[in-house]
């Protein structure tokens, strides 16, 4: 499992809507706001899971792939 955090306020409603699509990032800069879009796709080909939470007090991805041997 690997485990990604942040202490931030959490993820507005209408960003959890869309979050593993792609989007146009209000960041600026070099922001695409492809990465995780590029994470979920990638979890789900490689046959794992990702659960999310996020609230108040910041936000949590749990990402679990599956053992090296039953990756296709």
């Amino acid at each position: 499992m690997l485990l990604v955090s942040d202490d931030g306020p959490g993820l507005p409603p209408e960003v959890q809507a869309g979050l593993f699509k792609p989007v146009t990032s209000g960041k600026g800069g070099d922001h695409a706001g492809l990465g995780l879009a590029i994470v979920g796709e990638l979890v789900e080909r490689w046959g794992g899971e990702i659960e999310w939470h996020s609230g108040a007090s910041g936000t949590v991805f749990r990402i679990y792939l599956p053992a090296r041997s039953e990756m296709t």
